[in-house]
């Protein structure tokens, strides 16, 4: 197909193909730069119809007046010009220009086209453009695109949506850290703080956890937890006028830092199944005693039970009231 430039009217060869919908191109003589369409090309099929029709209808016209410009020039004036046997009026010629001069124009003059017709197309231009190539080479960076312009806010959206989707469709795993292995070096030195620790607070364990005393007691650590302790205690027997009497005596210590009140000695008789079958309680001798400072204590009991095989010494407290 065939695409004319407008604004010089020079035309091109082109495949209909790389036309398509519309093409950028690119005059190669005065560098104008418009879209070609196949619409374009039919103007331009018609265009070159009619500006065939209008050179044949010179080429008859020219042909038509052949024999009278023929007659004209066998009946006119020799070399110095004059008037024809026909009246028509002769440019002087020279005898080399006469002798070439065979009765018929070389290159005769087309008529004007018609109001309605294109104008004949440059043959000069055409011929440049024919050695010129024929559109834009390389990459089209003006060609038009084929199909609606593309939304890339929206499209992007959209995908964004779908990397979205697609993360939270996957199943969720928890993320474990694993912790480092540690030597045995390190368990040791982790076990013996621990136990420096609790022999080191081991009245706050035991009044914690109470249970924890007789653990403390069996490895020789006992927990004294009133910071009040019974030393060189002692039981005997005695006759009274016929009537046992049973003596218990000892010593009481604080074995704290601080100043502690002494409360009531509480005595108890117990049978061989450690069963009490009597109590009583003393008062001691001094209501408090400093650290490190003691008192003795001595008490007696009257016609003990039969059945009495020890005593125990202890601290009065809550559960005896």
């Amino acid at each position: 197909m065939k695409i004319v430039c407008p604004r010089c009217e020079a035309w091109y060869e082109v495949p209909e193909a790389s036309v398509g919908r519309g093409r950028a191109v690119r005059c190669a003589e005065c560098r104008t730069e418009w879209t070609a369409t196949a619409e374009d090309a039919v103007r331009a099929e018609e265009a070159a119809v009619r500006r065939a029709a209008v050179r044949r209808e010179a080429e008859r016209a020219t042909a038509a007046a052949a024999p009278a410009l023929a007659t004209a020039s066998a009946g006119g004036a020799g070399p110095a010009g004059g008037a024809g046997p026909a009246g028509f009026d002769t440019p002087p010629t020279s005898p080399a220009a006469a002798a070439e001069d065979d009765g018929w124009p070389d290159d005769p003059m087309p008529p004007k086209a018609p109001a309605g017709a294109d104008p004949e197309p440059d043959m000069a231009s055409t011929a440049a453009v024919e050695d010129a190539p024929s559109v834009v080479p390389g990459p089209d960076a003006f060609a038009l695109p084929e199909g609606p312009t593309r939304d890339w806010d929206a499209e992007f959206e959209a995908a964004e949506a779908r990397r979205i989707a697609r993360e939270q469709a996957k199943p969720r795993t928890e993320r474990r850290f694993a912790l480092p292995k540690p030597s045995w070096a390190t368990v040791s030195l982790a076990l013996l703080v621990v136990i420096g620790a609790l022999l080191a607070w081991r009245a706050d364990v035991v009044r914690a956890l109470p249970q924890t005393g007789r653990l403390f007691a069996a490895v020789g650590l006992p927990v004294n937890l009133r910071g009040l302790a019974f030393d060189a205690v002692k039981v005997q027997t005695d006759v009274s006028d016929t009537v046992p009497v049973v003596v218990v005596e000892g010593v009481v210590v604080n074995v704290s830092k601080v100043r502690i009140d002494v409360p009531r000695l509480r005595f108890s008789m117990r049978d061989a199944n450690g069963v009490e079958t009597h109590t009583w309680t003393a008062l001691p001798q001094k209501p408090s005693l400093a650290p490190g400072e003691s008192q003795p204590f001595r008490t007696r009991l009257a016609s003990p039970p039969a059945d009495s095989r020890e005593v125990f010494v202890r601290f009065f407290n809550r559960r005896d009231l």
